[in-house]
């Protein structure tokens, strides 16, 4: 990695690493993802992203009560195939039953990929910074 990688690497685990201490604030404070997908009828939800952040959200999302589950990930290595979820590569999305809402959790090129799902869904589209 040249220096310029090096830097934007950083960059982005830092950003993760505020998400994190964020998310774990709100949870310690009562406020919850799950609460809020509840609330606002957002019962079939799908993560776009499933590294570090997509299965901490999955996981958080599952014992919050958001059984309806689909992960969006072209890296099909990462699929976890011990979880109740329908896992999806991008190309595929068009395929998918009914979804109320989609979490986008990559920290990076969110803005590109928030332009490539709106093309497919007509429903709300959070980023994971945003909720928490």
């Amino acid at each position: 990695m040249n220096e310029k990688e090096l830097r934007e690497e950083l960059n982005k685990n830092v950003r993760i690493a505020k998400l994190f201490q964020a998310w774990m604030i709100d949870m310690t404070t009562g406020m919850h993802v799950g609460d809020f997908l509840i609330r606002n009828g957002f019962t079939h939800v799908a993560i776009y992203g499933y590294g570090l952040l997509g299965k901490a959200l999955y996981s958080v999302l599952v014992s919050e009560g958001i059984e309806d589950l689909y992960v969006i990930d072209r890296d099909d290595q990462k699929w976890d195939w011990h979880s109740n979820a329908m896992f999806y590569k991008p190309q595929d999305i068009a395929n998918m039953e009914h979804v109320d809402a989609v979490i986008i959790t990559p920290i990076t090129y969110s803005d590109d990929i928030y332009k490539m799902l709106a093309s497919f869904f007509t429903c709300p589209i959070f980023l994971l910074e945003d909720l928490v």
